[in-house]
Formats: C-alpha cells, sequence, structure tokens
C-alpha cells in the first residue's frame, strides 16, 4: 500500500472539548465558583490559597478550606512574555464556607 493512498483513506478526526454542562448547571445553584492559581497553604494542610490574578497588578487572594471545595476545573494557562506559564484552575466553593479574602493595602497617614 503505497503512502499516500493510505493517508488519503484516513478519516478527519474531529476534537470536540466535553463539558459536564448538566453538573456546571446544578453547581451553581449551590456552589460559588472562584478562578486562579492554587498555592499551598504555607502551615494548614488543609487549606490553600487561591491567586485571583498572579501577574496582574492586583495580589488579591483567597484563602479556602480543601473540604469545601466540591469540583475543580483546569483552566487556560497564563504565559508570560519570558515563556514560563502559570497554572489556572475554577474552584466551586459550597455556599456557606467559611473563607477569607486577602487584599495587601498601604498604610498612610490622613
Amino acid at each position: 500500500m503505497n503512502t499516500m493512498h493510505f493517508l488519503e483513506t484516513i478519516p478527519k478526526l474531529e476534537i470536540t472539548s466535553f463539558k459536564d454542562t448538566d453538573r456546571i448547571r446544578l453547581l451553581k445553584k449551590s456552589h460559588m465558583p472562584f478562578c486562579g492559581t492554587p498555592r499551598k497553604h504555607p502551615f494548614d494542610p488543609e487549606k490553600l490559597y487561591l491567586l485571583a490574578d498572579p501577574e496582574g497588578c492586583d495580589p488579591c487572594y483567597y484563602e479556602f478550606h480543601i473540604k469545601d471545595i466540591s469540583f475543580v476545573e483546569e483552566l487556560a494557562k497564563i504565559v508570560d512574555i519570558e515563556g514560563r506559564t502559570v497554572s489556572r484552575i475554577r474552584l466551586w466553593i459550597r455556599r456557606g464556607s467559611n473563607a477569607t479574602p486577602c487584599s495587601p493595602f498601604l498604610v498612610e497617614g490622613f
């Protein structure tokens, strides 16, 4: 069998992205989504940090209990100008869970 004939007879492979829309619809009723880059908590293994915008100018992050995370989605990675990649995820956190938003600020006089 010649190579050209072999290549012509192979059907195209159509790649479709799978998204579990039913599960997402159910999660929206009882959970809140938070997007960012995950980091280990420095001293509590039952918590994690989620940096909201790791490459941006707003250094806000959230602290969540791992037990309150019901679903994790992997998002597109961010690539900086030097070629380094930053992973991003979407966490679905149960409504009513305790979480801590942290935002640094500059202390100035009045």
